[in-house]
Formats: structure tokens, C-alpha cells, sequence
């Protein structure tokens, strides 16, 4: 396969930042994320984790990241739960959707520029199916599967939990999540977990569980605070309703 002619990969530094399931993440986990960015980067599928045309498996990605395998798999649950990743349906290859869209695009670029730069040869070659055209209209395979998607998600239904069944739960667990925290941080962000809608609420509590707790053991000090996201969170939306 052709090698890719970008480059470099370009990386928005200001998104980074501001996104707040990165920001939930332990900087070490964080860094693992970010390599793991280049080798999608790399990857002859661009945005796609693979080597050699197929899916790394987690040893191999432990390897390549010169971490414990148990590590790893704490990490991928952590960014699982707040949808930092999303997986192929085919083979479970792990891909930056960012990365993957903006792949898309390019190569949508690149092959009405080969045909002259005619917006019809992407859209049916007619006036009619460019005037029909939607905003960020996908490929007509691509629209059935995102269809099947959203069919998939609304048949799961999934229902906010209280602040008391919070609370009971983290009672039960034994933990020091605050309940109203919790609840507030996910109510402003309409139970999304990055950009899925969330499905298992005490998978979430447990992630902030372990968050704290690895605050408190392995760096000595609280690097990740849930009312600071909530607060950067509120700011950010702010900035953007004005």
C-alpha cells in the first residue's frame, strides 16, 4: 500500500486541553493515549490501530508502549468508560474517530482534485444530487451504517440515576465519589460519555473511584480534580453559548 504523503500529523493542542476526557485522565494514561495517536497516525490505516493490516492485540500494544500488560488493560478500561476510543465492529481495532473523519476528508479531496475539482463527481455526477446534498453527507453505505447505529443506541434505553441512587451505590462501594458532583458533571454534559451517550452509570462511578485513589497512592497528590473539569467544563460552555 502507498505510503501516506503527509508529512506530519497535525495535533490541535487547544482541543487537548479543553476536552474533559482527556483532562480526566491520569497523565500517565495520557500518555499512553497520545502514542498510541501515533501509531494510528502511522498506521497504513490511517486513524486505525493495526500492524500489518490487522488489529493489535494488547500485548503487543503493551509492548510497543513498554508497559505491564495488566497496566495497559487498566488504562483501555479508563478510556473506554469515557469514550475516548471507539472500536471497529469487524475485527475490535481500536481508532481515533477524529483521525478517521478528517482521513476521509482528505481522501474525498484528493480524488475530486484528480477528476478536476468538480464537486458533482462526488455527488452522483448531477445538479440535482448536489442540490439535494446535506451537510456532511456521508457515503451512501456509510448513512445505512450510521443508521443501524443510531436504531442499536435508541433500543438501549438508558436512565440518569438520582443523587441517592449515586450515593448508595458509592456507600455500598465504599468510596469518597461525591454523589452531587457526580451527578451535576454528566447533567451538564447531557450523560455523554466523550461523544457516546452513557450506558452504565456505576461503570462511570467506578472510574472515578479508581481515579481518586490513584491520586492518593501513586502520585501523593489530587492531579485531576472532578470540580475542576466541572468548572472548565461550565466555562467552556459558556465561551461557546455567547
Amino acid at each position: 500500500m502507498k505510503k501516506h504523503d503527509l508529512p506530519a500529523m497535525p495535533f490541535y493542542f487547544g482541543d487537548w486541553r479543553k476536552a474533559p476526557e482527556v483532562r480526566a485522565m491520569e497523565p500517565d494514561t495520557r500518555m499512553f493515549w497520545f502514542e498510541m495517536l501515533g501509531y494510528m497516525w502511522e498506521s497504513t490505516e490511517r486513524g486505525y490501530l493495526t500492524l500489518n493490516g490487522k488489529a493489535i492485540e494488547e500485548n503487543t500494544l503493551a509492548t510497543m508502549l513498554g508497559i505491564a500488560h495488566s497496566r495497559l488493560t487498566e488504562s483501555l478500561t479508563t478510556m473506554s468508560d469515557l469514550g475516548v476510543f471507539s472500536r471497529r465492529d469487524s475485527d475490535g481495532a481500536i481508532y481515533c474517530r477524529r483521525m478517521v473523519k478528517e482521513e476521509a476528508r482528505r481522501q474525498q479531496c484528493r480524488k475530486n482534485g484528480s477528476k478536476g475539482g468538480n464537486p458533482l463527481l462526488s455527488v452522483g455526477g448531477s445538479v440535482e444530487g448536489l442540490v439535494n446534498q446535506k451537510p456532511n453527507q456521508l457515503p451512501e453505505d456509510e448513512n445505512e451504517n450510521a443508521g443501524a447505529n443510531r436504531k442499536a443506541t435508541r433500543s438501549k434505553s438508558f436512565t440518569p440515576p438520582t443523587v441517592d441512587e449515586v450515593r448508595s451505590y458509592c456507600q455500598e462501594r465504599g468510596n469518597s465519589v461525591d454523589p452531587e458532583l457526580f451527578v451535576d458533571f454528566y447533567t451538564s454534559k447531557e450523560w455523554m460519555v466523550g461523544k457516546n451517550k452513557m450506558k452504565d452509570w456505576k461503570a462511570a462511578v467506578r472510574t472515578w473511584e479508581k481515579s481518586k485513589a490513584q491520586n492518593r497512592t501513586q502520585y501523593g497528590r489530587q492531579n485531576v480534580d472532578p470540580q475542576e473539569i466541572k468548572e472548565q467544563m461550565q466555562r467552556f460552555m459558556e465561551r461557546n453559548s455567547e
